[in-house]
């Protein structure tokens, strides 16, 4: 019965460090690992130094959705989930000129401060 018991703890310890490596918990058994880039700034009057709220931001990548953020009341604005690599920025905002750039984001966390100037 000893043996039996010990047999069957030796098995789930088998099986849960399994499951720790292929759910990218340890080990390198999972293959390639996602890679993530975010983006955040403030977006502010060019002349003023104002922030500006309300501003739309539209971030495009290579083969991927366009995804839109909205500058909060301090002018902040964020987006995640992004891949590394090259991105479209274009930033508008009412009584504001267009604004667009494309440049590469880094892997982890970037930042980006964009200056609209005024009609």
């Amino acid at each position: 019965m000893a043996q039996r018991v010990i047999t069957s703890a030796l098995v789930a310890i088998f099986f849960a460090s399994v499951l720790y490596t292929t759910n990218g918990c340890g080990g390198s058994v999972t293959g390639p690992s996602q890679h993530f880039a975010s983006i955040s700034g403030v977006v502010r009057d060019a002349v003023s130094g104002a922030p500006i709220a309300g501003a739309t931001i539209t971030l495009q990548q290579p083969g991927a959705a366009a995804l839109t953020a909205k500058s909060g009341s301090d002018g902040r604005y964020s987006a995640a989930a992004l891949t590394p690599g090259t991105v479209g920025v274009d930033a508008s905002a009412p009584g504001y000129q267009s604004f667009s750039i494309s440049f590469g984001l880094s892997e982890g966390p970037n930042s980006f401060d964009i200056a609209l100037r005024p009609n």
